[in-house]
This record gives C-alpha cells, structure tokens and sequence, in this order.
C-alpha cells in the first residue's frame, strides 16, 4: 500500500521540477573515477560523488558514509547485484536515474539527509517492493517509480507537495492513493497503469487533469473530478473499465481524444452543455478520436451543442448505445466512427459535415433506416472507403446523397435492404456486395429479390440494375447553383464573390424530404481587385433553382440550411429575409439577405478558400398551363385549412393587409366571386364544427 502523507504548505511543486539534478555518472571525466571496494565514485570538493558499482557480490554496507576519509554526499549512479539500498546519513542528493533498471533491487530506503531526488531515479526496478523516504523533499519527480510493477508500499515525509508525470506510471500493484492536497495539475500518465489502483481522492483546488493520468486503471472503481477543474486531456480515463459513470465539470470546455476509451462499465456519462470537441492554436488539434470506444455498457449519450468533430472509432464498440444524436455544430464524421454500435436504431446525423466512409457504420446490426442528408458535404471518401455499411444486417432504407460516393464493398451484408436511394451518378458496384445475400454454409450469392434502388438517369446504379435485373426507379434532381455570393455595409459598395475556377452548374439530387442542396467551394471576395478579408454586415445570396419560368409559372422555395465554412449563418445574423423571383435569363432564383445589426462572428476570419452550402426546400411548384389545386378555405396557400387561415382573412377584411397577402379563390367560399364578411363567417363556423 503506498501511503502519502498530506501537507498544507504552499504548492511550489512547478519550481522544485526545474530544479532537479539531471548529472548522470557517464558525464564524469572516466580519468577522475576511483574505486573501493568496488564502488567508483568521484571526489569534488572534497565530498565524494558514487558513480557506479562493478562487484558482483552485494556488498555487507550497502553506501559507504565515508571513503578515503570524505564524505559520501552524492548519489549519481548505482547499478548492480545489489537487492537493498540504505543510503547512508551523509547523501544530500539522489541523481536522475541512479538506481534505474536495477533487477535485483527489493527495498530502499532514503535518510532525511537528503533533499533532493532526480527524475526516473527507480525507473523499471522491477522487483522492488518498498522505499521509505525519510527525507525532506518537496516533489516526487517525473517517473520516479514508473515501471515499478511490484512496488506496494512506499513512505514519504509531508513536506511532499507535488507528483510529477509518469511518477507512478506501470505501478501495477498500488491499490490507494491519497494525492496531495495542494496539487492543482495532475501531470501526464502519473498513475497510468496502476492496475490494482482501486480508490484515489483527488485535491479539491484541482484545474487541469493532464494525458493518461488514469489510463489503464482498470480496477478504479469511483472518481470524483471537482467543479473546478477546467481541462481533461486525451486518454485520461481510458481503460477505466471498473467506473461505472463519469460527470464532466462545466468547466471543462473541450472533450478529448480517447477520453472514456475501454471504458466497457460506464452507463452513464455527463457532458458539460457547452463543451465543444475542437481546439486549434499552434500545438493542439482535437478531433474526439476514440473517445467513447468500446463503452460497451453505454445506453446513451447527450453531446453538446458546439461539438464540431466526431473523430475516428468515437463510439465503436459502443454495443448498448440504441440512439445517437448527432448536434448540427458537427463538421466532420471520420472513418470507423459509428462501427459495431449493434444496438443503435436511430442515429440522426447533422446537415452539414463531411462523412468519411471507412467502415463508418459497419457492424451496426439493428439499424434499420438511415438518412444521409443531402446537405452533406461528401460521403465515403472515393478509393478509401471501404465496408461503409459492412453487416449491417437489418438496414432497411438507406439515402445516399448526391454527394456521396462507395466502394464495391460497401454494401457488404446489408442482406435486408429494399430501398436503396442513391443520388450520384458514377461508383462502381459488384454482384458480390449489393443487392446479393451470401450463404457461408454454400458459400454461394442469392439475389435479393426485395431491393428496389431508386437512382438519376444514366448512373452507374441505373446500369447495374438494369444488368441484374433489379427493380429500379428513377428520381430526377435540378441544376441549381450559386449565382451571387455578395457582402456590404452600404448597398452602393457591394462586393460581390470570384472564384478560382468557373462555377459549374451541379445536379442536385432530391431526398425524401425535397430538400436540395448547393456547394460552392473556394469563394474569394474582391474589392477593387484586392482581397476581401471579412465580411461585412449584410451578406446577399442568390441560387438559381434550377426551375425555368416557361416550364413553371409559379415557385415558392424556403432556406433550410446555410452555412458559411461550419459556420450556421442562422445563429450570426440577426435577420435573414428571402424571397422567390425569376430574372432575365429565365430561370427562377432564391434570393436570401442576412443582415447583423452589430458586426457579427463571421468578419474577422479570412475568407479566401471558404465555402457556403446552402439547403432548400420547394415549398409550391406550379406547372405552366396548369390551374394549381385550390382549397377551398386556404386563405393562407399553405396546402391545409387551420386558424392562421382565418386570422389572414380577418386581416384583409380589417385593410391590415391587401389581397396579395391571400388566395382570393381559396376564400370565396360561397362562389359569388367576391370575399367579404360572409365568406369570413362562413370559414370561421367550418373550423369550429
């Protein structure tokens, strides 16, 4: 049992570790080394300085206190076939790695002479079982013990203030710690692999838990982390796999790589609400790789709004996890992200992000519908997606957008599959992977005579149903695009985008809800020929539909998603109007204004080689020629007869609005060609019955 013994002295753990001796014997001049009794040792000042050992018997005392009539003060190196150190009362000061990787070592004991101990300085003594340290110092130094795997029963005195990191790294058989009181940081991979570590206390005036601290503590069966700490650092509780829940500070603002990996008994885990999970300056990225893997007892989870990368296995293995939730702030989806959460049912992804298609969800057995929205950026990263859907054994529905793209197994074990919408138009697809279910006691493919693909004319898929003589259907999308992308504070000094290269119309597919999408990448703002680096106060957008006038005489289209670089434009401006219009080439457009009363988060980046999504829906589409369905009570024209019907009638009948504000046709009700209080009574008496 390692027994620390509190102190309340001020903490000056961060001085004491700059000032450790790091001299080691080899920096000894070899023509000054003497020896007695076969340990070599120098001689300054006339003070003796040990720098080796070369008996291979252990010698009857251990350190000599006196040699040649000098005292022993130093201890720089001592290595060899000796099993218990007693330093004597002369030593003031151990060396960095004085007695590291000695085999033989059982026991040491350190006098109150000394006040000084060096980094590693019982690094990988793999047999020693206790040290008692009598001396008057104030930190543990960086891997004092790591390795120490036997190592169960160390005394040091109160004036100890601080542990450095890897102090007590690989210490397999330490079961309780009490860490000082006054220890605000908790360095990286202190305590990292103390198996046998069952209970630990942490300091209340705790700020910062460094990397690895618990890692691999798997017999850890509680952890308290008080309100103040700020900063958790990647991998730190991984390995826990004996806690059973973990509560997150709201201090804490960025959730780690790794943080709860193996951690296979937590059932629950609490997330500060304003956490997010990306961090960039100079030194630090952070992608939330690992971070929930192999929580296997995982049931749910609650991710923070302002969340923004979902890393590489975040949640793989996370085999109790039924639902997932993806928040919109999410940019980036990484390869094997969602693998092997064989319960999930429902995982709701964001609008806009970028999925890597890596085996992202494969092995997610119970999934039974997925949505990939089309205002993802893009999916299944051309030749490096593999196993994208790999076993996924009860999906049933799956949209694929026209962004995406897939490898020829991506589809591997989707042996349920009957509606398959893809929205791109090339890729490459094998008998052997989709549409086919693979019998391994015949090792033989049969055709899965449910799968009905819907896909755009002239795609691959089309092809290959076709050739297979699947069921297939074909969904047309639009050519929409982004024709201006504008910024001003004063509607004289407009600057409107230029790209790098020509803007070419894009094909849009149309997802189950009709929503499209646009993408314009590489946007470059000019004014009189210079860079544009912010933008300014009101930004104006128009898309060009896609819909010709001559075809369609009348359109409604409404903003479902814009989005500036990850940025949701919805949350900077205070105001963002749209409207429908056609203009002189034809075609009708959408043109969307957002406006800031006060400057906004979006002017002080840069904006060279940023990029705008934006998503709509179709709202009324009318053929040319054609007299749009009437309802008779739909004041309002939004296809159903409720309240705000009769509130948009009440409103004409008063002069609040005039009648362009309201279907004129829709509120005749009795048929006398005019609308008036007859018409408003009766509308007003059918809603009520």
């Amino acid at each position: 049992m390692l027994n620390f013994k509190k102190t309340a002295a001020a903490l000056s753990a961060a001085v004491m570790a700059a000032g450790c001796i790091s001299v080691s014997a080899a920096e000894f001049d070899p023509l000054q080394v003497k020896k007695s009794d076969g340990f070599r040792y120098v001689v300054e000042n006339d003070e003796v300085i040990i720098v080796g050992y070369d008996n291979t018997r252990e010698p009857a005392e251990v350190i000599p206190s006196v040699i040649d009539g000098m005292p022993v003060t130093r201890i720089a190196e001592l290595w060899g076939n000796v099993s218990e150190i007693i330093v004597p009362d002369s030593v003031k000061i151990i060396d960095e790695k004085a007695f590291r990787g000695n085999f033989w070592l059982t026991r040491v004991v350190i006098p109150e002479s000394v006040t000084k101990i060096g980094e590693y300085v019982m690094e990988n003594c793999e047999k020693l079982e206790s040290c008692e340290i009598r001396g008057n110092i104030t930190e543990i130094p960086k891997g004092a013990f790591a390795g120490c795997a036997v190592l169960s029963d160390l005394i040091y005195p109160e004036s100890v203030e601080n542990i450095g990191a890897f102090a007590f790294s690989g210490c397999e058989s330490v079961k309780n710690i009490d860490i000082p009181e006054n220890m605000t940081e908790l360095p990286d991979s202190m305590l990292s692999g103390c198996a046998s570590l069952e209970k630990v206390t942490l300091p209340e005036n705790l700020v910062k838990i460094d990397d690895s601290v618990f890692k691999n503590c798997s017999s850890l069966t509680q952890i308290t982390i008080p309100d103040g700490v700020e900063y958790i650092g990647e991998y730190a509780f991984s390995g826990c796999s004996s806690v059973t829940s973990f509560r997150i500070p709201e201090n804490v603002e960025i959730i780690s790589d790794g943080l709860f990996n193996d951690c296979s008994s937590a059932k629950e885990i609490t997330l500060p609400e304003t956490a997010f999970s990306y961090a960039e300056n100079n030194t630090t990225r952070i992608y939330c790789r690992d971070t929930f893997r192999n929580c296997s007892s995982l049931t749910e989870i609650t991710l923070p709004y302002g969340i923004q990368n979902i890393g590489e296995n975040c949640f793989d293995g996370c085999s109790s996890l039924e639902s997932i939730y993806i928040p919109d702030t999410v940019k980036i989806i990484d390869n094997y992200a969602f693998r092997n959460c064989s319960s999930a049912r429902e995982i709701i992804l964001p609008g806009y992000s970028t999925i890597y298609g890596r085996e992202t969800f494969a092995g997610c057995s119970s999934l039974e519908g997925l949505h990939i929205p089309e205002t993802v950026y893009s999916f299944a990263g051309g030749g490096s997606a593999y196993g994208t859907f790999k076993g996924c054994t009860n999906l049933r529905t799956l949209y694929i957008p026209s962004t995406g793209h897939d490898n020829t197994d991506c589809f591997d074990g989707c042996d349920s599959l009957n509606k398959l919408y893809i929205g791109y138009t090339s890729g490459y697809y094998s008998p052997d992977h989709l549409g086919y279910i693979y019998d391994e006691n015949t090792d033989q493919y049969t055709k899965n005579e449910n799968l009905t693909i819907y896909c755009r004319e002239g795609s691959a898929v089309q092809k290959y149903a076709e050739e297979n003589g699947f069921k297939y259907e074909i969904v047309e999308g639009v050519e929409s695009y982004l024709a201006l992308f504008a910024t001003y504070d004063d509607p004289e000094n407009v600057q409107e985008k230029s790209f790098f290269y020509d803007s070419s119309k894009s094909h849009t597919f149309i997802n189950g809800e009709d929503e499209f999408r646009v993408s314009e990448e590489d946007i470059l703002l000019l004014d009189n020929g210079q860079f544009l680096s912010s933008l300014q106060n009101t930004l104006l957008l128009a898309v060009n539909l896609g819909f010709d006038a001559e075809t369609y005489s009348d359109i409604s289209a409404v903003p479902t998603y814009l989005n500036f670089d990850g940025t949701d434009l919805g949350e900077v401006y205070d105001e963002i109007a749209y409207e429908t219009d056609i203009l002189d080439d034809g075609y009708w457009y959408l043109f969307l204004e957002c406006t800031a009363k006060e400057g906004n988060d979006v002017t002080a980046r840069e904006i060279k080689g940023r990029k705008m999504n934006i998503g709509f829906e179709i709202d009324k589409i009318t053929v040319a020629g054609e007299e749009p369905e009437v309802v008779p009570g739909d004041t309002n024209g939004d296809g159903t007869v409720s309240a705000s019907d009769i509130i948009a009638l009440k409103k004409y009948l008063l002069n609040i609005t005039d009648k362009s504000e309201i279907d004129m046709t829709a509120a005749d009700l009795n048929g006398d060609n005019q609308v008036n209080i007859i018409d408003f009574i009766l509308l007003k008496s059918c809603f009520l019955q």
